[in-house]
C-alpha cells in the first residue's frame, strides 16, 4: 500500500510516541542523548513548538498529548519538511533506544507510505539494518528507503533549523 500520510498525522504520531517512551518518568524530559538520530525527531516536534530545549541535550514537551494535533496545525508553516518528518519516524523505527516500535503506530504510517512492507513468513525479519539486534517486526525496507538514506546526509542539521 502507498499512499500520502499527512504532516499531521505522522507529525502527532511521532510525537505520541517520543512522549511515551522517551520521556524520563521523573523529570519529563528527553534526552537527545547527543546523536542525531535522536535530534532529528526531537529537532522536527522542537520545530513545531511541541517540544523546547533545555539543555544542551535535554528537552521537554510543551503541551500535552491531547493538544499535540493542534499545536501541530498552529505551526505547520514553522515546522520541517514533510521528507523531514518521515525521516523523523524512520529514525525514531531503527534508533528508538530499545522500545518496542510495534507498540505504536509509527510501522503502520511508514507502511501506508510504502517505505517498509510487511513480510509474510515465519521467520521475523529486523526492521534495522543494524547486526546483532532482536528483531522487533515482520516488516522489511522497501526501495523507498534509500531517498531517506540520502536525505539524512553530513548535512543533516540543517533539517531541522
Amino acid at each position: 500500500m502507498c499512499k500520502r500520510v499527512s504532516y499531521e498525522e505522522l507529525a502527532t504520531v511521532l510525537a505520541r510516541h517520543i512522549y511515551k517512551y522517551w520521556r524520563e518518568q521523573d523529570s519529563g524530559l528527553v534526552d537527545d542523548m547527543c546523536t542525531s538520530q535522536h535530534q532529528i525527531p526531537v529537532g522536527v516536534l522542537t520545530k513545531l513548538n511541541i517540544m523546547e530545549h533545555i539543555t544542551v541535550r535535554h528537552s521537554e514537551f510543551r503541551c500535552e498529548p491531547e493538544d499535540f494535533r493542534n499545536a501541530i496545525l498552529s505551526n505547520k508553516e514553522k515546522g520541517c519538511s514533510y521528507d523531514t518528518v518521515v525521516l523523523a519516524v524512520i529514525l525514531t523505527v531503527e534508533h528508538g533506544m530499545g522500545y518496542n516500535v510495534d507498540d505504536g503506530d509509527l510501522i503502520d504510517q511508514l507502511e501506508k507510505l510504502g517505505v517498509c512492507e510487511h513480510q509474510d513468513c515465519d521467520r521475523h525479519v529486523a526492521i534495522s539494518r543494524r547486526k546483532n539486534r532482536a528483531p522487533q517486526a515482520r516488516y522489511v525496507w522497501t526501495d523507498k528507503r534509500e531517498f531517506y538514506d540520502n536525505l539524512y546526509g553530513d548535512d543533516w542539521p540543517s533539517l531541522i533549523k
